[in-house]
């Protein structure tokens, strides 16, 4: 009887989960791809790009706790990025043990929620692109006024030439942008915890 009771008392433990405070747990570490735990709440990503998410996502991410603003834990969030992008905003959010804002939070709970902006190199490299853009299509404008009409056979070869010229510089331009030629490095970024 004792022996059923202490089973049944197991069991129930492992199926509703562990719980730790919040401000115990020095980092957590997510992966892209994978769920968290959830005991009230249905599982979530544990890495959530909202916002720029066109481009490569890190794969796993390192949470470190830096303390509390009074309120709640505040986090550092590293990650390897290509080196014209960084974290923007970013925010963990963890399962409340009983109710959302239970300083006891279920273990393995936790996942982030996380924007991504440009880093000065990346501003300046998509800037220069749409200046790119801009010469391309005045280029185009140019030649269609200086072309018009019915151009000759060898007008018509010289100008196809120029313009495959000026459209594989574009293609190689759009390559070398698209992070091509970029390497990679690591950023952080900081936010709160919200809870769930």
């Amino acid at each position: 009887m004792y022996l059923s009771f202490l089973i049944l008392a197991i069991t129930i433990h492992m199926t509703l989960g562990q719980k730790t405070l919040l401000k115990d747990l020095d980092a957590i570490t997510l992966h892209r791809g994978y769920k968290t735990t959830g005991r009230r709440m249905s599982p979530i990503s544990q890495l959530k790009c909202v916002g720029r998410c066109h481009i490569r996502q890190p794969s796993t991410v390192q949470c470190q706790n830096k303390g509390s603003d009074g309120t709640d834990v505040q986090w550092e969030c590293l990650a390897e990025h290509d080196e014209k992008y960084k974290f923007g905003r970013i925010e963990v959010m963890c399962e409340g043990y009983e109710y959302p804002t239970d300083p006891y939070v279920l273990i393995g709970s936790c996942g982030l929620e996380y924007t991504i902006e440009y880093t000065s190199k990346g501003h300046r490299e998509n800037n220069d692109f749409i200046g790119g853009v801009i010469i391309l299509v005045i280029t185009f404008a140019i030649i269609g006024i200086t072309c018009g009409g019915s151009p000759t056979r060898s007008n018509a070869s010289h100008s196809g030439a120029f313009l495959g010229g000026v459209a594989t510089g574009s293609y190689y331009g759009r390559s070398r942008y698209s992070g091509g030629y970029s390497s990679s490095r690591m950023s952080s970024g900081f936010g709160g915890t919200r809870r769930r």
